[in-house]
């Protein structure tokens, strides 16, 4: 039990070690640093290329994604998603605890049931509760 709380502990600041990278690089910084190899295994320089490319309407601004990323990227607002077996009170009281402290940051707790299925393996959420 302990090196599970231990684990979900590390996995926490390791997200957050990933927010603070992240926190201030420019967008040219973020494409090519952080998401270059990504982008360019799916054909696309730019975030805002990919953006577009998958909107269907084609109403998506590459001007105005890159000015929301850019303004994202200098104030740290980000939205951090923990996919976890088990999200403990511990836990969750700590999220909330960062969530009301910084409110740039944006935490997503999300408990999933793992699986094997034909060899596969699937991650389910639970059901949802009327």
């Amino acid at each position: 039990m302990r090196a599970t709380r231990e684990a979900r502990r590390a996995v926490v600041a390791q997200i957050l070690a990933y927010a603070a990278y992240v926190f201030r690089l420019s967008l040219g910084e973020f494409e090519r640093d952080v998401l270059g190899a990504h982008l360019r295994s799916r054909g696309f320089e730019t975030l805002a290329e990919a953006a577009a490319a998958d909107d269907q309407s084609g109403s998506v601004d590459r001007g105005e994604v890159e000015e929301a990323l850019r303004a994202n990227l200098a104030s740290g607002h980000s939205r951090l998603v923990l996919v976890l077996d088990d999200v403990p009170e511990e836990l969750v009281r700590l999220i909330g605890y960062l969530e009301a402290m910084t409110p740039e940051l944006l935490i997503d707790l999300i408990k999933v049931s793992q699986y094997s299925i034909g060899g596969s393996q699937v991650l389910v959420p639970p059901a949802r509760r009327s």
